[in-house]
């Protein structure tokens, strides 16, 4: 139209705008998508973890009630002990998803925390000037070496908020070097002053305190958060000592303030400074017992390979780039690696600060590969230039690879497996059907698979059991001692650490204390077994398949006067190998009532 002044144009319209929408624009645009996705599909399985009925039927009883617990709940052997329930924002969430969205809400949730971890390692790699490809080498690599402890437990969330921390401490200290230029050009003559715009980056240490109050009250991981951010806060103040002397006066303030105020915030919990008091005693001894806190095997542990990808792309990494090396980082490094192969748990801790601080390392040294080999295509910052011709095809392999991350994923967020093989839903069931309650000694990783059984199903609610996941949160340490003698053993040092006030080691004292009525045992437990076959004028065996066994006391169980008879032909005795999953949570129900919809014996495997 003659006169219209296309200057004017809406900005919507303009080359700038309508170049995100060509091919190289999206596949640019895509990138940070396809590594998030990629990573959180690497670390994300479906595998249930067996706290987790126990997680959400303590946080539906806090809902419940509207009271926190004080005591020991659902045990027969502990009644009045201190329960210091350091989980407890975790099992409220735990609880609230459980109810409101099911197996598909904790899926999501879960999924929800990888994407926080991920996108925390992307931004601190990309805030500290890595590329790309870098970031997506490294990330994607941390992200496999997390998977084997990346559950559906509270750990997720330390996990979580120890990558917002160190994503967090990254982006107020980045580039502390640039400023001090900047200052020595701006102050002319006063070189030792302290830059204004490193005084106005420590403003968002403010954040710590309002981060570590959650944390603290979702688990009792935080104490090893604080632990490192005293040690980086240290080891930046003395930097900052060394280039301003006296002038630093106001950086060290700020730093020991925030440092206090977060330390403070921790004591913002329903149990005060005793939180703090019992996570002393509860660290204080080595649990060789427990899993999680064995030594990780680096030759022979199958999740061992995420972190010898990772220990590989360090090395290649700091062999081949000149970069300098922040003396922070190869300490926090160090001391992770260290724990982590005291603890495996801490391997975790090591991955998400691999993933922070390893792809700037990376980035230069493919840099230094890129000037030797001379690429020809290539910008000053080391970025390849996408071709009109080439980014077509880069774009729909980018799709592809996204659509085929998504079909590896989503299945994994439809429903959580309970494995047949790994827990006993087919002596539950008979225990249900059976209307068999009282005081069951449980195998210790079904206790609260069991708790969450008898607390939805009313014929059950009265039974309780003996010890459970909780551990020394709400047992006495010589309590648990008595019925891990039962279930592992004595075992020496490396198998066992007993109370030095435990009783003399005697398997037989937990069949003694209760007495319990019932005995829901793994067969490959052989320990337990045995001590119970050694007892058998005591015991008759109701029910077996190929993974547990179920006994009962032969005076109520065996007796046809006992209004609790079982007759032989009534008792189920078989090694029937169990196969297949139930969608959790996996409660039994009586037979005559419909039942949950079970996974045929050819369903997917729990891990996903």
């Amino acid at each position: 139209m003659a006169g219209t002044d296309f200057s004017t144009a809406p900005a919507a319209l303009s080359p700038e705008r309508l170049r995100l929408f060509s091919a190289p624009g999206l596949l640019r645009g895509l990138i940070p998508v396809t590594i998030l996705l990629t990573a959180v599909c690497a670390m994300t399985g479906n595998r249930v973890d067996t706290d987790l009925w126990g997680h959400v039927t303590y946080g539906r009883e806090v809902l419940r009630d509207g009271a926190l617990p004080r005591s020991t709940t659902w045990s027969y052997v502990t009644q009045n002990h201190p329960w210091i329930n350091h989980e407890n924002l975790a099992e409220l969430a735990l609880a609230w998803t459980a109810d409101h969205g099911g197996a598909i809400g904790l899926c999501l949730g879960k999924l929800l925390l990888a994407v926080v971890v991920v996108g925390c390692l992307m931004v601190s790699a990309r805030g500290g000037g890595a590329g790309w490809l870098a970031t997506a080498v490294v990330v994607v690599a941390a992200a496999e070496a997390m998977e084997f402890h990346w559950h559906f437990r509270p750990q997720a969330i330390t996990y979580a908020s120890f990558a917002v921390m160190i994503a967090l401490l990254d982006a107020v200290f980045r580039r502390w070097e640039s400023s001090e230029r900047a200052g020595e050009r701006t102050t002319r003559g006063a070189p030792h002053s302290v830059p204004p715009e490193v005084l106005r980056r420590l403003r968002g240490l403010a954040l710590l305190p309002l981060l570590f109050v959650v944390w603290t009250n979702a688990h009792g991981g935080f104490a090893a958060g604080l632990a490192v951010l005293w040690v980086y806060l240290g080891l930046r103040a003395v930097p900052a000592w060394r280039r301003w002397g006296r002038a630093s006066g106001g950086v060290l303030f700020r730093l020991g303030l925030w440092g206090s105020l977060t330390t403070l915030a921790t004591f913002l919990n329903p149990y005060g400074s005793t939180l703090h008091a019992w996570l002393l005693y509860d660290v204080g001894a080595d649990r060789p017992e427990i899993s999680d806190w064995r030594p990780f095997d680096l030759l022979h542990d199958p999740d061992a390979f995420g972190v010898w990808l990772l220990l590989g792309i360090g090395g290649v990494a700091w062999s081949a780039s000149r970069r300098q090396r922040d003396p922070v980082h190869l300490l926090l490094l160090g001391l992770a690696l260290w724990q982590g192969l005291l603890h495996c748990r801490h391997l975790v801790f090591f991955a998400i600060l691999c993933g922070c601080w390893l792809p700037c390392d990376l980035h230069d040294a493919l840099l230094r590969l890129r000037d030797r080999v001379h690429f020809a295509a290539a910008n000053p910052h080391g970025r390849k230039t996408l071709t009109c011709r080439m980014a077509p095809l880069g774009l729909v392999a980018m799709l592809a690879w996204l659509g085929f991350v998504s079909g590896e994923l989503w299945p994994r967020l439809k429903e959580i497996p309970v494995r047949r093989d790994w827990y006993p839903v087919s002596a539950m069931q008979y225990v249900v059907d059976r209307g068999l309650s009282g005081r069951f000694l449980v195998e210790f990783n079904w206790a609260q698979y069991a708790i969450m059984c008898f607390a939805e199903t009313p014929s059950l609610a009265n039974s309780r059991v003996a010890i459970d996941g909780r551990l020394r949160t709400c047992y006495p340490w010589e309590t648990l001692d008595v019925y891990l003698d039962f279930f592992l053993g004595d075992g020496g040092p490396e198998q066992r650490n007993r109370s030095p006030h435990a009783p003399p080691f005697l398997a037989e004292r937990a069949l003694q204390i209760g007495p319990p009525d019932l005995l829901l045992l793994w067969r490959e437990q052989r320990h337990a077994t045995d001590v119970v076959a050694r007892s058998a004028d005591e015991w008759v065996l109701l029910y077996q398949d190929g993974l547990a066994q179920l006994w009962g006391r032969r005076d109520c169980y065996d007796d046809p006067a006992s209004p609790h008879y079982i007759p032989p032909g009534e008792r189920l005795i078989g090694d029937e190998p169990q196969c297949g999953a139930v969608p959790w949570p996996a409660i039994p129900r009586p037979r005559w009532q419909p039942t949950a919809q079970i996974v045929t014996a050819q369903a997917a495997p729990a891990d996903g």
